[in-house]
């Protein structure tokens, strides 16, 4: 099976109480098909999903790749295991938790690879010993070791327009790009702080914004042109909340803990506009130009630049993991039991994923 022909969703967990078995007792792809409810808008949608694989007692480390197929109402399914071989390290923290700044597992659907960060420490002593970006090859099922770090290199992005990673290193506090024709590194910028906040917006094959966030700097545009790689600094907005970029327009959510207010905030351009807002996090989430969701207990709206509400869907404990280019990957309570699926944008339907725990997720993107 074509890993190209498929986008990937992957996942994260420190710990697991079920044993994992080695990639030699799992077959390359295992197949299986399940009946859903309801058709999505398109007939048909490719997802991969990646999970952690460790088994403590075998001492061996790796993901599995499930892919999915959502063709009219068949959903079907296939899994592979990729062992990290030698290395014997979890992956760095994901997007989706408290200690990760973006997706720990990337890909090249061009080449046929997967790029996956680790690290070892011992964070409860205060240890810290590398962070490094691997690097597996579909095609001969081989891995190696891109490069390694002595500190965090938790936010990353990998641009397949020109075969680059781009990163924040917090050693030197510095934008760095990794060629992966030749792993030469270049310093693109120093920072004198490190970042809250770091996203990556990529503008097809011609350049690169990485918008950051710190309460000292507010709100940072970071262009970096793919021809020259050279990066360009322009001050957005003097913010001391962020929360989500989009196409020039900044989202602020804050909360007065003295007061206990919460207010929404929308910047774009010099013009401002706030309302008041009941927060159950503070994530908010962008499906187009124009619309954008937060969450409040037990309920998803979709708000606009107006910062009107244009629909709301409710469901028990429900959370929003990520938007991809046609879903909204939620998951909630139904009956006592938690549910992962994917809801359309015009909050019309929901297929459900089985047998995924949300916590275990780390990146989601489809077709």
């Amino acid at each position: 099976m074509n890993i190209r022909s498929y986008i990937f969703i992957s996942f994260f967990l420190f710990a697991c109480t079920n044993k994992k078995v080695d990639s030699k007792r799992v077959p390359s792809i295992l197949v299986k098909k399940e009946k859903i409810k309801d058709a999505i808008i398109k007939k048909e949608n490719t997802l991969l999903i990646v999970t952690h694989d460790y088994d403590y007692e075998l001492n061996y480390y790796g993901i599995i790749l499930h892919e999915y197929l959502l063709k009219d109402t068949v959903l079907s399914s296939s899994k592979r295991a990729i062992s990290f071989g030698p290395y014997k390290d979890v992956l760095m923290g994901g997007k989706y938790s408290s200690a990760g700044a973006n997706y720990p597992v990337q890909v090249n659907f061009n080449e046929n690879k997967v790029f996956m960060s680790i690290y070892k420490a011992d964070e409860m002593e205060g240890i810290f010993d590398y962070n490094k970006i691997l690097e597996y090859n579909v095609k001969n099922d081989s891995i190696k070791e891109i490069v390694s770090f002595s500190d965090y290199f938790n936010s990353w992005s990998l641009s397949t327009y020109n075969n680059k990673i781009y990163g924040f290193d917090h050693t030197s506090k510095a934008f760095i790009s990794i060629s992966l024709n030749n792993l030469e590194i270049d310093t693109l910028y120093v920072s004198n702080s490190s970042f809250d906040e770091i996203e990556y917006h990529y503008n097809k094959n011609q350049f690169l914004d990485i918008i950051a966030f710190n309460r000292e700097n507010g709100v940072i545009k970071f262009n970096i042109d793919f021809v020259t790689n050279k990066l360009n600094k322009t001050i957005l907005y003097p913010l001391k909340s962020f929360s989500s970029y989009r196409k020039g327009i900044a989202i602020g959510t804050y909360k007065d803990f003295s007061s206990n207010t919460e207010e929404l905030t929308l910047y774009n351009g010099s013009n401002k506009k706030s309302v008041p807002f009941d927060f159950k996090n503070f994530n908010t989430h962008w499906i187009n130009d124009s619309e954008f969701l937060v969450i409040k207990q037990d309920e998803i709206q979709k708000i606009d630049t107006n910062l009107e509400v244009v629909d709301v869907f409710k469901r028990e404990k429900i959370h929003i993991i990520d938007v991809t280019t046609d879903f909204i990957l939620i998951s909630y309570f139904m009956e006592n039991e938690e549910k992962v699926g994917l809801l359309d944008f015009d909050f019309k339907k929901i297929i459900d994923i089985p047998n995924i725990l949300p916590e275990d997720i780390v990146l989601i993107k489809d077709n």
